[in-house]
């Protein structure tokens, strides 16, 4: 009778670590985070690999998308399918689905996060969500150049800029403002005057917005020196969460594993501090940073 008493014992424990496992793997399910990723092309997954890395190790659920894919939906039967919005398809002129420039808005408006990239060739669909968020970009076509703080990788066209303006915002940047320099190719920023957005990376002092096809006219170009930014956030009072950039390359592995040596620095090469700015914007906009909790109460008389 010992025996089987042991045997029974050992039977409900066994039983028990196995029910609480299973429950442990079911919440560990249930608390990764939701996200859609959409995309002009699936090779983006390939290109910009470390960056959705690191949202995969912070817990996000990726899905990825077509921008043209006819089932896109950010909603199902009136409740959101997703916490956050990556948007890395800036070619898009028409969306897919159920997915347009207002039902983005209405997704932010719920209090969900966006990140979005409207480089040079944004469409006007794109380029309206970002003015939405009271980020205003260049207008299409439109390129950062800078002949100074350029890589030494450019091939002539000065395009490749070389940034150091991180704001001093260490509730965003603390990693991301000592990992050094962020190589950038893409258009220029500039907020709408609007009190909620945030300046996270600002272009050199000697930059300027050129348009392939038109002379460079200094009294009309919206974008020149310092006062331009690269990439903004915007944190709204429902606590949604938004940033813009205005370039896509910044977050690709190409960037993340570049040397950057720009003309002004007399050659002397750094690894390029994409990686860690990345990081650091992720963390924020998806709300692994900077968020107060309430993890309790008590009241006292």
């Amino acid at each position: 009778r010992r025996g089987r008493t042991t045997m029974w014992r050992g039977s409900w424990g066994l039983a028990l670590a196995l029910a609480a496992l299973a429950c442990t793997e079911a919440s560990a399910a249930v608390d990764r985070v939701r996200t859609l990723v959409v995309v002009d092309e699936m090779s983006v997954h390939t290109t910009h690999s470390q960056m959705f890395r690191m949202l995969e190790d912070q817990g996000h659920n990726l899905t990825f998308a077509r921008a043209d894919d006819g089932d896109l939906a950010l909603s199902r039967d009136g409740e959101w399918e997703y916490e956050n919005l990556v948007l890395f398809a800036a070619h898009t002129e028409a969306f897919g689905g159920e997915v347009d420039p207002e039902e983005v808005m209405r997704f932010v408006d719920s209090g969900r996060s966006l990140l979005l990239a409207v480089p040079p060739s944004a469409t006007t669909p794109v380029r309206f969500m970002s003015e939405m968020c009271g980020i205003l970009t260049d207008k299409k076509g439109g390129v950062l150049q800078d002949h100074f703080e350029f890589d030494a990788e450019d091939d002539g066209s000065h395009d490749l800029v070389v940034s150091r303006g991180f704001a001093d915002v260490p509730a965003i940047l603390d990693k991301g403002a000592k990992g050094g320099p962020v190589l950038y190719r893409g258009t220029g920023l500039m907020s709408l005057a609007n009190p909620l957005v945030i300046p996270i990376l600002r272009a050199p002092s000697t930059s300027y917005t050129e348009y392939p096809s038109e002379l460079v006219d200094f009294e009309t170009t919206m974008s020149m020196g310092s006062m331009t930014l690269l990439v903004a956030a915007m944190q709204g009072r429902n606590n949604a969460r938004v940033a813009v950039s205005g370039s896509l390359e910044m977050f690709s592995d190409k960037f993340f594993n570049a040397k950057v040596s720009a003309a002004s620095s007399q050659g002397q090469e750094a690894p390029s501090g994409n990686r860690a700015f990345v990081q650091d914007l992720l963390d924020w906009t998806f709300g692994h940073k900077a968020v107060l909790r309430v993890v309790g109460g008590a009241t006292y008389r």
